[in-house]
């Protein structure tokens, strides 16, 4: 038998950066549906170096980027491509060149009728 440990962490949790929503949901009639987007704010020095859909048969994504007060934001904007009424849940990949996180994920879910 094992003896249990108890273990405590203290500390302050620093910001990695600041996303406008944490995912993204397309619901309606396929064809009628305005694009949607994800904005992001480094707060701890790093770059988007790539973005992409996984699998992509649903979404197609596209970043941008422009200044802000000095600082870079980033602009994913997703668009639904789904012509026929379906339901999925894809990802978006945002891939970055810091040490601390490589990769996040934004779940994208459709509803399309």
């Amino acid at each position: 038998m094992r003896p249990i440990v108890q273990l405590g962490v203290m500390g302050n949790v620093l910001e990695f950066m600041r996303v406008s929503r944490r995912y993204v949901r397309f619901n309606g009639k396929a064809g009628n549906m305005p694009s949607q987007q994800v904005d992001i704010l480094p707060v701890h020095p790093f770059k988007i170096v790539k973005v992409s859909a996984q699998p992509g048969k649903n979404i197609r994504v596209k970043l941008t980027r422009k200044s802000q007060d000095n600082q870079t934001l980033y602009r994913v904007i997703v668009e639904n491509k789904a012509k026929t009424a379906t339901s999925y849940l894809e990802e978006i990949v945002i891939r970055t060149d810091s040490n601390i996180r490589r990769e996040f994920i934004i779940p994208v879910h459709g509803n399309i009728q």
